[in-house]
């Protein structure tokens, strides 16, 4: 009697994240994702300049580089992490024109910089106007934090889960412009929404 054939095993599919990021900080926070349910290609800018375009050329090249080699596929992501800085509202509006194209596309924008992100994950944050109450509240908070070191930065399950919730309670909906975004608010990030979609995979089974 014959064996019957065994079913080949199927490897579930790993959704790709390509994200852009302007500087060395978001590049560090964003390669701790990296795991086997999740495929997270951090994608730092080409030269000096991190102006918003920049950053999003950047990510368009990266795009077209994976289409051709046939590595892009429905589902996968692409992501622009930037600062609200001194960035002309034309750029970051470009940067909301292009993600509201396609439901795979978003921008991670925090207001006044990434480290508002950063500091979501220990403190609610209800001190923070500017860049300067931004820094002190790091130094009272997280006085051992480096920049350009993501170790430094409390990244567990549970912090993520804080900063999250937290970031929601500014913004529970995805901004369309940069208007949107800054409406009524001194400080803000939409990180958390391409983190929640990381944490989604990251933690399926």
């Amino acid at each position: 009697m014959a064996k019957p054939e065994k079913k080949a095993s199927v490897r579930r599919y790993r959704r790709l994240y390509i994200i852009g990021v302007e500087g060395q900080t978001e590049e560090a926070y964003f390669r701790r994702f990296m795991n086997q349910r999740a495929s997270v290609k951090v994608i730092p800018k080409k030269g000096r300049s991190s102006n918003p375009l920049s950053v999003l050329n950047t990510v368009e090249e990266k795009l077209i580089e994976q289409k051709r080699l046939g590595q892009l596929k429905p589902g996968d992501q692409a992501w622009v992490v930037i600062d609200r800085d001194q960035w002309e509202s034309e750029h970051l509006n470009q940067l909301f024109t292009w993600a509201n194209e396609r439901k795979d596309r978003g921008v991670g924008l925090s207001s006044p910089n990434f480290e508002y992100w950063v500091l979501l994950h220990a403190d609610d944050c209800r001190t923070v106007k500017d860049k300067n109450t931004l820094d002190a509240a790091l130094k009272r908070v997280l006085p051992g934090y480096q920049k350009n070191n993501a170790n430094t930065i409390p990244i567990t399950p549970d912090s993520l889960r804080e900063a999250t919730s937290r970031a929601r309670r500014n913004l529970t909906d995805m901004p369309n412009s940069l208007e949107q975004a800054e409406e009524g608010r001194s400080a803000f990030t939409t990180v958390h929404f391409l983190v929640d979609n990381l944490l989604r995979d990251l933690t399926r089974d």
